[in-house]
């Protein structure tokens, strides 16, 4: 049942976060940890938005079908996402001048955090909890 409450968790998260770049991306560059100069680069949070809204949306899918295993392994293949979103937060963070905003704000832990908390919630899953 931790599985399922988790997957629920992570899906809803998904969406929202999906949602919150596609309507205000400026905000999400911030939060998700980089710091765009470029209004054109507003484009690719979107992107990454829209990403997050079809992974939580074919997630939901699945969870809804009950497929424990297939939404187990969902769950496994999306922290590979979180994991490449944060080597690439962190990357950024090492380029971001000392003092600045993008320096200041350290949401590599969110990165982190999103990735264990996948896999946990993937392991739980396929483990029958």
């Amino acid at each position: 049942m931790l599985g399922w409450v988790l997957a629920a968790v992570i899906i809803i998260s998904l969406v929202t976060a999906g949602f919150g770049a596609l309507s205000a991306p400026r905000r999400s560059a911030a939060l998700y940890g980089i710091v765009l100069d470029d209004p054109r680069a507003l484009a690719l949070i979107r992107a990454m938005g829209a990403r997050d809204l079809v992974i939580g949306g074919l997630l939901a899918v699945i969870a809804y079908q009950r497929a424990r295993t297939a939404l187990g392994w969902g769950l496994f293949l999306t922290a590979v996402v979180a994991l490449a979103d944060y080597v690439i937060v962190a990357a950024d963070r090492r380029a971001a001048t000392p003092g600045s905003r993008a320096h200041a704000m350290d949401t590599r832990v969110l990165h982190a955090t999103s990735t264990v908390g996948l896999v946990v919630a993937a392991c739980l899953l396929l483990a029958g909890y």
